[in-house]
């Protein structure tokens, strides 16, 4: 898991029921719910919310293990690589 600000993450994080209710807004008005997961747990919650795809955070880019987890999902990526470069 990349390092991130876990207090900050969970004090922005929408619960279950709020996430179900924010891609039903989306959808409403005619655009793609996606998400960013911090945690396989969460991968797994919008993966069984059917989303289209994943955006996974600057964090993610080089976080090779993280990403291969994603990959099984079969679902695109779109991976955020901020100033990264491959080395």
């Amino acid at each position: 898991m990349p390092n991130i600000d876990l207090e900050y993450n969970e004090r922005c994080a929408l619960t279950e029921k709020e996430e179900r209710e924010l891609k039903r807004y989306v959808e409403k008005l005619g655009m793609i719910y996606l998400c960013t997961p911090f945690s396989r747990a969460a991968a797994d919650r919008c993966k069984n919310g059917s989303v289209c795809f994943f955006k996974l955070a600057l964090e993610s880019a080089t976080h090779y293990p993280f990403n291969r987890a994603y990959s099984v999902f079969g679902k695109p990526i779109i991976l955020s690589t901020g100033m990264n470069d491959l080395k």
